[in-house]
């Protein structure tokens, strides 16, 4: 159902003036239905039914749509919402939709009643309740899930941390020739000496453009040096943070890595707030079961906000989400377990720290300790237009990188925003934050080139913050960055489908064999497949072909892919799609390089089997720039060295060249491939949108499936052993987890874009 299509058509309804029900609590009102082919139709001829009711801010609305003959879809919007909400299927195992949403404002409300099938006709029972002031707000569904815990529509609860921003004290200083030498390495260095309280948590900064700085400390109760070189990986900082383990007067050195270097520094020492805690089990959990501890800590304009977990028995996992609702994550700094974010502050006000686990279910005690330091401002840029600017070294420093500009801009919903920065003189970054996206960076955006461009589709209006930085720390030169807030979309990436292409696709599945075999669903995995193509990539009936059970023979397939094939161009994506019966059969010419273990892998088809090379012959002569092979059947991972063979290529297969794939009969699907396949591009296409651009690509894709792939299938049954196939292929019906998603993207970049909404 495409949405602004469905948007246009919900507002002209709310104008007919239809009567509203007037809904009391606990009454809920039940409308019994037919679609039939007398109805209204959306714009991909899905017929639909309409109704409307009142609802008042604070109204917790509940709709829900069964049917026991249709594949069910609803639809509700009202003036008072920002986008239309839409449901197809209300859980896993069902076809029933359901609509749940907090009225924000007084006003009206249109339902729509209609089928995911176009073709679909039958009854249904739409149930309708409306409860006042149940609702206490709507949980943001711009943001991503791994980093918010809901519990009952709220986040869970958070510790206040209170930062120590007492001013710091600074040390300029300068290493020379005239200064004392170290005798345990031959380093010039200065010295200098603080008082600290035992238990005092102690914050000391090093900082050079000159030289690469070392950082030594010592005092009582310390066995041996506080020391650091490179903190966050940066030849241009370091830092060490320790708790006092006694009271007295600690002297630090401030030296140099290279015993020849000379030249200016900052020294500046600091408190460091730090809190224990752990996760012991009892705590919120993330979607896939990390236990979690939530901190607020309130910081200011132009700080740079320090966060460290030093975990003990797991491995740390560190979230900082913004006011904006951007966030940044960190796993392991370095080559340590220790979790590190460092984050640049552009807009005041409350920040929340999220402490977690690599995996799932992981427990153990944990240190988070937190740090401010000078941070830059944003300047504001109006509109689009080029920046130049200079790195003078007068500039702040980005940690890790060199010296930073940053620049603040408003950018609308919906458009296409592309940053360019280039420099003859510099190796250029790029870093952005904003609303409800996750924290990016760019280096060189073409193999050889030193320049950055980061493209993305805004999903949520406000303002936005580029960082301009240099790779290598000390870089001085001018640069250009050109900020297109008003972008054409396809020069926003590589697309699968170019600006005035099309999608063609030809979409197989068998349910009903000669003889013995029959697989269930199969066939409506390939009419479902095909349908999400129609609605979500504009693909034209004239420009696919579906085939199933009887219609599909080896002629069939074979000319409706020369056919739809034929049509496509270097603009154009070209999709095929199987799901039924695969098997392996030995090669009658022996191993070959894409068959090194001498088998053919086939596509059982209703009246033989095509084979691995058989197939790729067949796509040899589509001259499409994209395109996209999905195969859901045993075996079909051997697929992949014989298809993924030519640029612009995508391959995606139900388990390994040696592995049966299972039937996902619980979730009316032919194959686990199949469903997880139409749901990235349908209902879950926001979850699979990591970056939360709308746009989803082809990393994205396969991550999303596999992910699926591991939280359903992966992680259910297990057996001992698995049992062998009479070939010795693995049949993963024993252990579930025998069985993974193959994804071969070699072909294209990972970058590619599939899909935009």
């Amino acid at each position: 159902m495409n949405h602004l299509t469905t948007r246009a058509l919900l507002a002209a309804l709310l104008g007919l003036g239809l009567a509203a029900p007037t809904l009391a609590q606990a009454d809920p009102i039940v409308e019994q239905g037919t679609l039939t082919d007398s109805d209204e139709k959306l714009p991909d001829e899905s017929p639909f039914d309409s109704y409307t009711f009142e609802a008042s801010a604070g109204d917790r609305i509940v709709i829900e749509m069964t049917s026991t003959e249709v594949d069910t879809y609803l639809a509700l919007d009202s003036d008072t919402m920002a986008e239309v909400l839409e449901n197809d299927d209300a859980g896993e195992a069902t076809t029933n939709s359901k609509i749940e949403y907090t009225a924000t404002a007084d006003g009206e409300f249109l339902v729509i009643a209609t089928c995911y099938d176009p073709e679909a006709r039958g009854e249904y029972t739409v149930t309708i309740t409306v409860t006042p002031g149940a609702g206490g707000g709507n949980i943001d569904e711009d943001m991503d899930d791994d980093t918010h815990d809901a519990v009952d529509g709220q986040h869970a609860e958070s510790v206040t941390l209170v930062l120590d921003n007492t001013e710091p004290r600074v040390e300029q200083g300068t290493l020379s020739d005239d200064d004392p030498v170290r005798e345990a390495d031959d380093r010039h260095y200065d010295a200098y000496t603080f008082v600290a309280e035992e238990g005092e948590r102690i914050a000391i900064d090093l900082r050079s453009e000159q030289v690469d700085p070392y950082l030594s400390v010592m005092g009582p109760g310390l066995d041996e040096p506080v020391e650091n070189d490179d903190y966050n990986n940066s030849r241009r900082h370091s830092r060490v943070e320790f708790v006092a383990p006694a009271a007295g007067e600690y002297t630090v050195h401030a030296t140099c890595f290279d015993k020849d270097d000379r030249g200016d520094y900052t020294l500046s020492f600091g408190g460091s707030t730090s809190v224990s805690g752990e996760l012991a089990g009892n705590e919120p959990t993330l979607p896939n079961g990390e236990y979690i501890d939530w901190y607020d800590v309130t910081c200011e304009e132009g700080q740079l906000l320090m966060l460290q977990i030093d975990g003990q028995g797991f491995d740390t996992y560190l979230i900082l989400e913004d006011p904006m609702g951007s966030w940044e994550e960190n796993d392991d700094h370095g080559d340590t377990l220790t979790s590190r974010i460092e984050s640049n502050i552009f807009q005041p006000g409350n920040y929340r720290v999220g402490v977690t686990s690599f995996e799932g279910g992981e427990t153990g005690t944990y240190t988070l300790s937190a740090s401010t330091a000078p941070g830059y401002l944003a300047t504001r840029v109006n509109g689009s237009g080029v920046v130049r600017g200079e790195f003078d070294g007068s500039e702040a420093s980005l940690n890790g990188n060199g010296y930073v500009d940053a620049y603040a801009f408003e950018a609308e919903a919906g458009k296409t925003v592309i940053l360019t920065l280039e420099s003859d003189d510099v190796d250029t970054v790029l870093k952005i934050k904003g609303p409800g996206q996750l924290v990016e960076m760019n280096d060189d955006y073409h193999a050889g080139d030193t320049n950055s461009q980061m493209a993305f589709r805004v999903s949520e209006s406000g303002t936005y913050y580029v960082s301009a930085t240099t790779f290598r720390s000390g870089e001085k030169g001018s640069y250009a960055l050109d900020i297109n807030l008003d972008a054409n979309k396809f020069d926003a990436g590589e697309w699968a489908v170019k600006e005035g292409g099309q999608v063609y696709g030809v979409f197989v599945g068998i349910n009903d064999y000669p003889g013995d075999g029959d697989l269930p669903y199969c066939d409506a995995d390939a009419t479902r497949t095909s349908r999400v193509f129609r609605q979500h990539f504009g693909m034209d009936r004239d420009h696919s072909v579906v085939l199933t059970n009887d219609d599909a023979t080896i002629e069939d397939i074979r000319q409706a892919i020369t056919d739809i094939g034929a049509q496509a161009g270097p603009d154009d994506m070209f999709v095929f799609f199987y799901s039924g019966h695969g098997d392996q059969v030995a090669r009658s010419g022996g191993t070959d390089i894409a068959d090194p273990d001498g088998n053919d892998e086939t596509l059982s088809v209703y009246d033989g089997d095509i084979s691995d090379d058989e197939f790729a012959a067949m796509l040899d002569d589509i001259n499409a720039g994209t395109t996209l092979v999905v195969v859901d059947s045993c075996f079909s991972g051997g697929f992949a060295k014989d298809i993924v063979t030519k640029p612009g290529r995508i391959g995606l297969f139900s388990s390994e060249g040696d592995c049966l794939s299972m039937v996902a009969e619980k979730y009316q699907a032919g194959g686990y491939l199949s469903l997880f396949f139409t749901d990235a591009f349908n209902k879950d296409k926001d979850e699979a949108d990591i970056n939360g651009d709308h746009m989803l690509t082809a990393h994205e894709l396969t991550f999303y499936l596999q992910q699926r792939f591991d939280e359903i299938v992966r992680s259910g049954q297990r057996g001992r052993s698995s049992r062998l196939y009479p070939n010795g292929a693995i049949d993963p019906g024993n252990n579930l987890g025998y069985q993974r998603i193959i994804s071969d993207r070699d072909g294209v970049s990972p970058h590619i874009i599939l899909l935009d909404w």
